[in-house]
């Protein structure tokens, strides 16, 4: 064997650092590969080398090199790179590993907190990661990611301290106008919402029209807005900065302002969401002239599995595709049958296959007296992406639940699968017995597309209420033709409807849904305890939920109705 000429690597490594500072990466790559062929395994050469791949995006092909690197030369450098690869690939407990000594031993930047704070906030280790945004923050008190992190992680529990989190970090922006945007962008929320608690309001649920927006956080609103402004009067093609200049200009229900801003957005950047915003009258006028036939152009045919004849009044409407039914609807269908056994249930599926499609009809045979209709559309998304799959799911089934309320002329609630029931649904049933919608309305929130909650929406087939639908329909059907579809048009597409009809003295009357109803806290006096986002995950992976005392009741009733309690 070769002996290694390590100062002829050294000198390749030389030439290769000096390539790099110039941007030759091609000629950097060639002297860190020669330096490897003089002296094998050279970790500086080895750690370059693999920092090369990764910057170009190509995690795999760095890791063997930055693995070998950290081998032979371990140290905060490459140990860190090391951390910044697994990231990559996606194996954040990994990554997590490398990071750690780092820390413990070294001093390091509010940056690489930070980093490491996500990881081990997106592994669910949320103590670890609040103290390392701390330890962020300790080091650079205007770290914005930082105190915007943390102060989410604090809201739950000291509504107070999360807000300070906020000021303080607003205050170390100064004038950095972006920076300011970011921290307003949360800390109006906050303030709005701790202004509602005070009063004995609830936070999340308004109880009327009239509590959207912001009323106690007017000011944060008017500064908000003064920083999109900055930042545009230096930079006026900072798409970042319009698309929020146009969230502060809807929030102030400046509506055709706004619709302009996200216009641009959407034009210059192809941003789906902000083309997807209308609130214009020109526009609606065209949707009051789309037919019945016209919405389901280009759509897959809808097929009855299990028919069933109801005779109450009020149908819960469930659509899911065949993975959502066996992990979620399945545990729900089971809290009815248990909470509500005289419910009836209308299950329309997407993408379930024939002999599927058998098992979900087997199953709701087995859970009489519940009464479960079945119908199934078969678009084929197997080679989608997830966000079209997604997209096309929470938007399309606003079409077919309007065919579904005029087929059954019944009351009919849209409701995410996602959920269990802890009492029974005619709870909420009779409460709305006198309006033409009911649903979730969202004060202080700044999006078009957060103010009206689609996982509970009922609707009454009354004129207004058919309208109504049809209109959200008609305007999901025409970004549908228009393609792609943003996430979240169902929602926006509620409220823009809501809008438009009570431009023209035509809207729906309301029911608006308490934290009662529709209950994230899972309390004893809540109908339906809702999971959102990772939260529906965890219980689904909960090993041993249903006998941990330090579950949530939700995790225990979800292992419980998904069969993974051996108590049940």
């Amino acid at each position: 064997m070769d002996t290694p000429d390590i100062e002829a690597a050294k000198d390749k490594l030389r030439t290769g650092a000096e390539s790099l500072a110039k941007g030759r990466t091609a000629d950097a790559e060639a002297a860190f590969q020669a330096a490897l062929a003089l002296a094998p395994g050279y970790a500086p050469a080895n750690h370059n080398l693999g920092l090369i791949r990764l910057r170009r995006g190509d995690a795999a092909l760095a890791l063997p090199y930055l693995e070998d690197a950290a081998r032979a030369m371990p140290s905060g450098t490459t140990f860190l790179a090391l951390a910044e690869c697994y990231e990559a690939l996606g194996q954040p407990e990994r990554a997590i590993e490398y990071y750690k000594p780092v820390l413990e031993q070294t001093d390091q930047t509010a940056e690489t907190w930070t980093n490491y704070a996500q990881l081990l906030e997106g592994c669910g280790r949320k103590e670890e990661a609040a103290a390392a945004y701390r330890a962020a923050l300790s080091r650079d008190p205007g770290n914005v990611t930082a105190a915007i992190k943390l102060s989410w992680m604090v809201w739950r529990t000291d509504h107070q301290q999360a807000i300070d989190l906020l000021e303080k970090c607003l205050s170390e922006a100064g004038e950095n106008a972006a920076s300011r945007i970011k921290v307003l962008g949360v800390l109006i929320l906050f303030k709005e919402w701790k202004a509602r608690i005070d009063a004995d309001r609830p936070p999340y649920h308004a109880s009327s029209m009239n509590e959207l927006f912001f009323s106690a956080a007017a000011n944060l609103l008017a500064d908000f807005q003064r920083a999109c402004e900055t930042v545009l009067e230096g930079a006026p093609t900072d798409h970042w900065a319009r698309m929020n200049l146009g969230l502060a200009y809807f929030a102030s229900e400046d509506r055709e302002s706004a619709q302009q801003c996200f216009h641009a957005v959407g034009e210059a950047t192809g941003n789906v969401m902000a083309k997807s915003v209308r609130f214009d009258a020109a526009f609606f006028d065209t949707l009051q002239s789309v037919s019945d036939a016209d919405l389901l152009d280009g759509l897959p045919p809808v097929e009855t599995a299990r028919s069933v004849s109801f005779a109450d009044n009020d149908i819960l409407y469930m659509a899911c595709n065949s993975t959502y039914f066996d992990a979620f609807a399945k545990p729900l269908l089971r809290s009815l049958a248990d909470k509500g056994p005289e419910s009836q249930i209308h299950v329309h599926l997407r993408d379930s296959a024939p002999d599927h499609t058998a098992t979900v009809t087997d199953f709701c045979d087995s859970l009489a007296p519940l009464r479960i209709a079945v119908s199934v559309e078969r678009p084929d998304l197997s080679k989608a992406d997830i966000v079209t799959a997604r997209a096309y799911f929470h938007a399309i089934r606003f079409i077919r639940f309007y065919h579904h309320l005029q087929i059954y002329g019944k009351t009919l609630w849209l409701m995410d699968v996602d959920g269990l029931f802890n009492l029974p649904p005619a709870t909420f049933f009779s409460s709305a017995r006198d309006c033409d919608v009911a649903m979730r309305v969202r004060p202080g929130r700044l999006e078009p597309w957060n103010q009206f909650n689609a996982c509970l929406f009922g609707v009454a087939p009354t004129e207004r209420g058919l309208t109504y639908l049809h209109a959200a329909a008609a305007y999901i059907a025409h970004f549908y033709r228009l393609g792609p579809m943003a996430w979240g048009i169902d929602q926006l597409a509620m409220y823009a409807a809501y809008i438009d009809l009570e431009r023209r003295g035509a809207a729906p009357t309301v029911h608006f849904l308490d934290e009662k109803v529709l209950d994230y806290d899972y309390r004893d006096d809540g109908v339906l305890w809702c999971s959102s986002g990772v939260t529906k995950f965890a219980a689904l992976n909960a090993k041993n939920a249903g006998t941990d005392p330090t579950a949530s009741p939700y995790d225990r009733a979800f292992a419980r109705y998904a069969g993974n309690d051996p108590r049940a």
